[in-house]
C-alpha cells in the first residue's frame, strides 16, 4: 500500500521522496542533484507526505475491513465451540 501510493507520485515529488527517505540526502544535496531551489524541495516533500498520508486513509477501510472480517472469524469460532461445548454437556446430563 505504501509503495503504491509513492509510486503514484508525479515524478519530481517521487524523486525528491526517494532521495530524502531512502538515500538520506539532505534538503540542499536533493536541490544540487535536482537542480531546483531548496524551497521546492521543502514544499516537494510537504506535498509529498500529504498525498500518501491521503492515499493510505483512503486505503484504510479496506484495512479495516479486513480487520473485521479476521475479528468476526475468531468470535465465531469461539462463540461455536461455546455453544458445541455447551450442547453436549446438555446432551450428556440429560442422558
Amino acid at each position: 500500500m505504501y509503495t503504491e501510493a509513492v509510486y503514484r507520485l508525479p515524478p519530481l515529488k517521487r524523486s525528491v521522496f526517494l532521495l530524502h527517505r531512502v538515500d538520506e540526502l539532505g534538503y540542499d544535496e536533493i536541490g544540487r542533484q535536482l537542480k531546483i531551489p531548496v524551497a521546492e524541495v521543502q514544499n516537494c516533500l510537504r506535498d509529498t507526505l500529504l498525498a500518501i498520508d491521503a492515499a493510505l486513509d483512503a486505503m484504510l477501510p479496506t484495512c479495516l475491513e479486513h480487520e473485521l472480517i479476521i475479528g468476526a472469524g475468531t468470535t465465531l469460532s469461539k462463540r461455536h465451540w461455546c455453544c458445541r461445548a455447551s450442547c453436549i454437556r446438555r446432551s450428556h446430563n440429560y442422558s
